[in-house]
C-alpha cells in the first residue's frame, strides 16, 4: 500500500505542477460546495443524526457507558465508535459531490469553464471535509463534559480528534471516487459504505486476532497485509495519543490515491 501511495502522491503532484494551479478556482468551488450543503435541510438532518449517534453510543451503549465507567479517558468510550459511525456518515456527506453534478448536467457546464479537473476534485473534497470538521467540532461537548466531571489527558483527546479527521477524510475521498463513476447518489452510498466498513473490519482486533491465532503462516501474513491497508491500527494509535509519521503518510497516501482516481475518471469523461 505504501508503494501505491507513493506513486499516487507523485502522480498527483505532477498533475498539480503540470500547469498553473488556480487557487481561486479551488476556493470558488469550495465555497459553492459549502454554501449548497448548508442551504439544504439535509445537511442539518445529517449533522443532527451524527451527533445523536455519537452521543448515544458514548453515553448509552450497554456495558460501555462513559459516565458509569467513572473513567476520564475517552479512547474506549468515545473515539472507539468514531470509525464505525464515520464509515456511514462520510459517504452521506460526499454522495452528492459529483453524482449530483452528473444528474443535474452541471458537470458538462463546468467542463466548459477554465477549471482543471484536479481543482474541481480538490474543491469538492475540501467542501465535504470542512462539513466533517464542523460536525466533529460539535461533539466537543463530550470532551467538555468529561473535563468537568474528571481530569482527562487532553493530549490523547486532541490526537483522537485528529485521527477522526483523517479517517473521515479518507472515507470522503473514497466516496468522491465512487461518486465520479455514477449518477446515482443511492448507488454511491450503497458502494461507498461497504468499502469504508471493510477498511475498518479488516483491521479490527477480533479479525486480526483470528488471523494471528490461526497458526497458519499464510493466514498470519494475510492478516498483517490487511492491517496495513486498514484505517483501524492508525486510528487506534491516534486515540492513544501516538502520532506516527507512517500513519500520517498512510492517510495522505490513501486520500491522494482516491483523488487521483477521481481526477483520472473525470478527465476521461471530459476528453
Amino acid at each position: 500500500m505504501s508503494v501505491i501511495g507513493i506513486l499516487a502522491i507523485l502522480i498527483l503532484a505532477a498533475a498539480l505542477i503540470g500547469g498553473p494551479l488556480l487557487i481561486c478556482n479551488i476556493r470558488a468551488i469550495f465555497c459553492r460546495e459549502v454554501n449548497s450543503f448548508f442551504t439544504s435541510p439535509l445537511a442539518y438532518v445529517l449533522i443532527f443524526i451524527f451527533l445523536v449517534a455519537i452521543n448515544a453510543l458514548t453515553f448509552l451503549w450497554p456495558g460501555r457507558e462513559l459516565i458509569e465507567s467513572e473513567q476520564a479517558a475517552l479512547k474506549d468510550f468515545f473515539f472507539y465508535y468514531h470509525p464505525w459511525v464515520l464509515a456511514f456518515y462520510a459517504p452521506l456527506l460526499a454522495m452528492r459531490t459529483l453524482s449530483d453534478e452528473h444528474r443535474q448536467g452541471t458537470i458538462e457546464l463546468i467542463s466548459t469553464m477554465p477549471v482543471r479537473t484536479i481543482e474541481l476534485v480538490c474543491g469538492k473534497f475540501l467542501g465535504s471535509f470542512i462539513v466533517l470538521f464542523t460536525s466533529l467540532l460539535f461533539t466537543a461537548s463530550v470532551w467538555v463534559t468529561v473535563s468537568i466531571l474528571g481530569d482527562p489527558d487532553h493530549g490523547p483527546v486532541i490526537a483522537g480528534y485528529l485521527g477522526s479527521l483523517f479517517v473521515g477524510g479518507t472515507f470522503i475521498a473514497v466516496a468522491i471516487a465512487v461518486s465520479a463513476v455514477t449518477r446515482s447518489q443511492v448507488i454511491c452510498v450503497a458502494v461507498s459504505i461497504p468499502i469504508c466498513l471493510l477498511l475498518c473490519i479488516i483491521g479490527f482486533d477480533p479479525v486480526q486476532d483470528f488471523f494471528a491465532d490461526s497458526g497458519v503462516r499464510t493466514l498470519a501474513f494475510t492478516g498483517e497485509l490487511l492491517a496495513s491497508i486498514s484505517v483501524m491500527p492508525a486510528f487506534v494509535d491516534f486515540s492513544k495519543g501516538l502520532i506516527e509519521l507512517r500513519y500520517l503518510f498512510y492517510f495522505v497516501s490513501v486520500i491522494a490515491l482516491c483523488l487521483f482516481i477521481t481526477n483520472t475518471v473525470l478527465q476521461n469523461k471530459r476528453a
